[in-house]
């Protein structure tokens, strides 16, 4: 980390080996400020917890290093290349008292040193690995930087284990965040394969991934990536039809169903007899006449005519001989 801010490195990713919990936690290659744990740093914290303590008691030291930033992808991550190692023990995981006191010791030998403090570690008991509430006290009163990080390690040899944790999140005193370990020279073989130091069993060994910028990629509340919607095309107006005027009912074309009904013979009870109109001097009179198949084949004549007068004189009968 520089006066003006992180350091502009490239990140290294093809020389690292990187390590994650089974199951659970954030994805790798998504976290902010990945963190890179080189193996010299890593056997110094070996060699400190190796050390006889008796029995209650634990180990506490702080983790140095740098923040960088890569060009290329603008992606600051940490690196830890060394380790600072506390000869004071800690009673009853009781570690803000011991770095309460040792604080402005510390401090100083920073200075000295122009080392960066990047985090803190110490001893924890065996599995589960999860801070307590002094170590939530400690870790917020003097690591406040959201980019600093709390490395907890088990006391049991035949369950080696390990976790990095940082604040925030609901669940971050128990989740354990992935590292990037950071080879030396001599870890890397000419045929390709690389040689760990990590031997917590808790993690596992996963081809490197390259992080990336978080500001660049918006996650949900559930940890998936937000796609981008897919761009709606602009609807088109349609084009108005003219208005058409609606032709009257004897210009309409008849229908195949009232073509096929007109041909038919209508019933008798639903037709109505013709009306026959006649103009005598002037005046228009009607009557009602029969259709053809109710004329009766006698005569046209109606039977309630009168018969019309004999042109005889007086004494002449309707039905006599004329003398």
């Amino acid at each position: 980390m520089g006066e003006g801010g992180p350091l502009r490195r490239p990140i290294p990713v093809a020389r690292s080996i990187l390590w994650a919990p089974p199951s659970g936690g954030p994805r790798p290659g998504e976290i902010p400020f990945p963190i890179f744990l080189s193996q010299a740093a890593l056997t110094a914290i070996y060699e400190h917890v190796a050390t006889a303590v008796r029995p209650g008691q634990g180990i506490l030291g702080f983790l140095l290093g740098d923040l960088c930033e890569c060009p290329e992808t603008n992606v600051s991550y940490l690196v830890i290349d060394a380790a600072l190692r506390l000869n004071q023990v800690i009673y009853s995981d009781r570690s803000r008292d011991v770095v309460t006191r040792l604080w402005d010791k510390i401090a100083t030998q920073l200075e000295e040193q122009q080392a960066h403090l990047i985090g803190w570690y110490h001893t924890h008991p065996p599995l589960p690995l999860t801070l307590s509430e002094h170590d939530v006290e400690t870790h917020e009163h003097y690591f406040a930087e959201p980019w600093q990080v709390a490395l907890l390690v088990g006391t049991d040899a035949a369950e080696p284990a390990g976790g990095f944790f940082r604040a925030g999140g609901d669940d971050w005193i128990g989740t354990p965040l992935p590292f990037y370990e950071l080879l030396n020279e001599d870890s890397i073989r000419p045929d390709g394969k690389k040689r760990s130091f990590v031997t917590w069993k808790n993690y596992r060994a996963y081809n490197p991934v390259v992080p990336q910028a978080t500001s660049r990629r918006p996650r949900t509340s559930r940890g998936l990536r937000r796609r981008a919607p897919h761009p709606v095309p602009p609807v088109r107006p349609r084009p108005a039809r003219p208005a058409t005027p609606r032709r009257r009912s004897p210009s309409r074309s008849p229908s195949r169903r009232s073509s096929r009904s007109s041909n038919r013979r209508p019933s008798l009870r639903s037709r109505s007899p013709p009306r026959r109109v006649r103009r005598r001097h002037g005046r228009v009179s009607s009557r009602i006449v029969a259709p053809p198949w109710r004329r009766s084949r006698r005569s046209s004549r109606s039977p309630h005519r009168r018969p019309p007068r004999a042109s005889g004189g007086a004494g002449a009968s309707a039905g006599g001989d004329c003398g």
